[in-house]
């Protein structure tokens, strides 16, 4: 019997993974085929290389069948506003891969995975931030998601920005020193921290550079540095505030589902803890979500079958 088949793609800042998927088969199940490429975010690494590492995923599976793809999904970082996804959507149709393409934004994926319906909100915090709902209308608010010179409060980026900025700080004087500093100069191969700026302004990818320094503020944090506790704990409330925002925005009830996804919330079960205690729900009562790759695959089925 024939199957047919749907691509779910989910296309991030840091790589793009693609799944092919029979239209009705179950998610816990392992993909057809699968295949993985460079960043697929248009607005970080620019439309044209974001476009061919997508391309290159699509075609590591699409090769697997040799009937034409019912739809296509591709969820894409940085393609939140109409004219990206528009462009993208002109783009995906003249593959004539699949019969449907659909373009969604990236944390579109990251809620279908956790929740069958897609109401709900999904929280993202990697080496950026961003909140984004659906209610049972179908109406879409987001909070976040400004960028690192206006937003991404909670990030990797920003919890990295306020330690140096606090680093910065005990090397001058103005405040008490504590093991932060010797801990980020150690980090980066520096003896003095004079030399914090040459090194911090001149990195090649300031933001992903920098955003990398969170891990170790994380660790200071667990051994008692006090400096670094309070910038988790007013990192770990800026994330549930744009949870609080969106669920109020859509009138969405405080135990409706939430997926959680990025970098710094899978892998920092604290900072996670920290944040679940500020919206006063408890860990288990959210979905992580590892692979949102498994809710573009989800979004093509809804919208084939």
């Amino acid at each position: 019997m024939t199957t047919d088949y749907v691509i779910g793609v989910d296309a991030g800042g840091t790589k793009t993974v693609a799944w092919l998927a029979g239209t009705a088969q179950v998610l816990d199940d392992a993909p057809v085929a699968s295949a993985s490429s460079g960043p697929g975010n248009v607005r970080s690494v620019g439309f044209e290389t974001a476009v061919r590492n997508i391309h290159s995923a699509i075609l590591g599976i699409s090769a697997e069948v040799s009937i034409p793809i019912r739809t296509l999904c591709i969820c894409a970082a940085g393609a939140g506003r109409r004219i990206d996804q528009t462009r993208l959507q002109e783009w995906g149709e003249s593959l004539a891969v699949a019969e449907n393409v659909l373009i969604r934004p990236d944390v579109e994926a990251v809620l279908a995975s956790a929740s069958p319906d897609q109401t709900g909100v999904a929280l993202i915090s990697g080496t950026g931030s961003l909140a984004w709902g659906r209610n049972a209308d179908g109406q879409t608010r987001r909070a976040g998601g400004w960028g690192y010179l206006m937003g991404d409060e909670g990030s990797a980026y920003d919890i990295a920005r306020r330690a140096l900025q606090c680093a910065s700080q005990m090397a001058d004087g103005r405040r008490e020193k504590t093991p932060l500093l010797p801990v980020l100069l150690d980090a980066l191969k520096l003896q003095h921290a004079s030399e914090l700026v040459p090194v911090i302004y001149g990195a090649s990818q300031p933001k992903h550079e920098i955003a990398q320094l969170a891990v170790h503020v994380f660790a200071c944090a667990v051994k008692g540095d006090t400096v670094s506790e309070a910038i988790i704990a007013d990192a770990a409330n800026s994330l549930s505030a744009m949870v609080a925002a969106v669920t109020r925005k859509l009138h969405l009830p405080t135990d409706c589902p939430l997926a959680i996804a990025g970098s710094v919330l899978i892998h920092q079960h604290m900072y996670r803890q920290r944040v679940m205690n500020s919206l006063h729900r408890s860990d288990e009562s959210a979905t992580l979500v590892e692979q949102p790759v498994r809710g573009a695959v989800r979004v093509a089925q809804m919208a084939t079958s």
